[in-house]
């Protein structure tokens, strides 16, 4: 899913590589702690439901940024074993569709904002 960031070929034009790559770190952190922050939500439980909620799924959610040859990668991920079963979006299983949501759908929703982050943070850095 291609998303297109405003300025960032001129910040990269402009400011050393290093530079570059500490002026989108922020919003990096920002973007992958935003999204999350979202999929540790879960939904309100069933009607009747039996099921004690753990909170382990939601626990696990995990982030990390890290540099590679071509700038900053943010990677979201979860270590529980049925965690694509219940948020995976080509893995959802009929059980958890339309009530959970999914990870594809988590940062499509979110791409507004990730944008801004990262908008924002070159238009300040170009600024000075």
């Amino acid at each position: 899913m291609p998303v297109m960031i405003a300025g960032l070929t001129e910040l990269y034009a402009t400011l050393d590589r290093l530079t570059a790559i500490e002026t989108l770190r922020r919003p990096m952190y920002k973007s992958v702690l935003l999204v999350q922050g979202k999929m540790q939500v879960y939904p309100p439980p069933r009607p009747k439901q039996k099921y004690i909620r753990t909170g382990t799924l939601g626990r696990r959610w995990t982030h990390v940024v890290h540099e590679t040859a071509t700038g900053l990668e943010g990677v979201i991920g979860n270590n529980t074993r049925y965690a694509p079963r219940v948020q995976g979006f080509e893995t959802q299983g009929a059980l958890f569709r339309r009530r959970w949501q999914t990870d594809r759908d988590t940062l499509e929703q979110s791409l507004p904002q990730i944008v801004e982050f990262f908008e924002t943070s070159i238009d300040d850095a170009l600024r000075r």
